[in-house]
């Protein structure tokens, strides 16, 4: 089954069933606003694992919250869709230098102990050393890795192989959908302050 997006409300009744059966496993997704297409890309690979996640332009309330100008329910949205994931996936570019949110949810995920993994794109080699105390994630094998990982965490073997499965028989395997996005060979090639 495909993962959805927990806080969008037009599938609330699909959401309520999946209820029970994901206790609450949900990745959220931290990005700049201009790397939104890209997010997108990485959001519907997790959901194609049958893992739900949290991605902001899905949830009516922030949206509203954003038109109206309401800036203290648009941080409530935000720091409630953190408590109800169970991880973090930041995606780092070079555009995250122009964001004020993607610290903020960082900060936000470590005061609520949720662990996090950071994809790092090619055009990016200085991090900060709260981004180091992460798994970070270089390459398409590593971000394949981290979600396969995680599903099987979150699904069990059987599902996850069953998955694999279908993702290999179909063509979609190894996240070639965000191939044409250069990423980092090695870890080795990044610098921590």
């Amino acid at each position: 089954m495909k993962g959805v997006n927990k806080f969008n409300r037009s599938q609330f009744y699909e959401n309520w069933k999946r209820a029970s059966a994901s206790a609450g496993d949900c990745v959220f997704i931290s990005y700049s606003r201009l790397d939104k297409d890209y997010a997108r890309t990485v959001g519907a690979m997790i959901r194609d694992l049958g893992i739900d996640i949290y991605f902001d332009e899905n949830d009516d309330v922030l949206q509203l919250a954003d038109e109206q100008n309401n800036h203290e329910k648009v941080v409530a949205c935000i720091e409630d869709g953190i408590a109800r994931s169970t991880t973090l996936l930041g995606i780092i570019t070079e555009n995250t230098k122009q964001s004020w949110w993607v610290p903020y949810e960082i900060g936000s995920a470590n005061g609520h102990s949720k662990p996090h993994a950071h994809l790092i794109t090619k055009e990016v080699s200085y991090l900060p050393s709260y981004i180091k105390a992460s798994t970070i994630l270089t390459s398409v094998d590593s971000l394949d890795e981290w979600l396969l990982k995680y599903a099987r965490s979150k699904l069990g073997s059987t599902g996850i192989l069953m998955e694999r499965m279908n993702r290999v028989l179909s063509g979609h395997y190894k996240s070639a959908s965000i191939d044409p996005v250069p990423m980092h060979r090695s870890i080795t090639e990044l610098s921590f302050y």
